[in-house]
């Protein structure tokens, strides 16, 4: 096989490997919902970060990786998850190639779930007083600033409707 890597040695190799990611941001009422970064995740444990987030596993392409999240997540849904970014990012030792979609909800059941509970909704005002806090992680903040330019604009010039919500 050539141009593939097991995630394990992703994780490992000192930066040399580049294991696509998909992380989801779930919107709702101009709101972000974030929770604390699960123990089984390998850095920023505890930090505030996005609440959906997996590896892009062998022979799958980003679009079949989203949708699997999704389901794993919340559960057959007719939510269409919107490409916002892809960007590369760099934690200590470990480097990745994050793609971030977004999800606009039209209603806060979706967040009851088992699969996404311990987490809560944050305004803008909210996540812009404690960026650069440790509070959040760094992938969190990174992605902010572009969220904050394009998502959240949007929010301040429109009345879009959840799943109509365009950029």
């Amino acid at each position: 096989v050539i141009g593939h890597v097991a995630l394990s040695e992703s994780i490992e190799s000192d930066k040399h490997f580049l294991h696509p990611i998909v992380r989801v941001m779930l919107k709702y009422d101009k709101k972000i919902y974030l929770r604390e970064r699960p123990k089984e995740y390998f850095f920023e444990v505890g930090k505030m970060c996005l609440a959906i987030e997996d590896y892009v596993n062998y022979g799958e392409n980003v679009t079949d990786a989203v949708n699997r999240i999704l389901a794993n997540y919340i559960g057959k849904t007719k939510f269409q998850p919107r490409f916002l970014l892809k960007y590369q990012h760099s934690e200590g030792d470990n480097k990745r190639l994050n793609y971030l979609f977004m999800v606009c909800l039209d209603s806060e059941k979706v967040l009851k779930g088992k699969e996404l509970k311990g987490g809560k909704l944050w305004t803008e005002t909210q996540i812009t007083e404690n960026i650069g806090q440790s509070y959040f992680s760094n992938a969190f903040e990174t992605e902010f600033e572009y969220i904050k330019s394009t998502v959240m604009m949007a929010d301040n010039y429109c009345n879009c409707k959840a799943n109509n919500f365009q950029i």
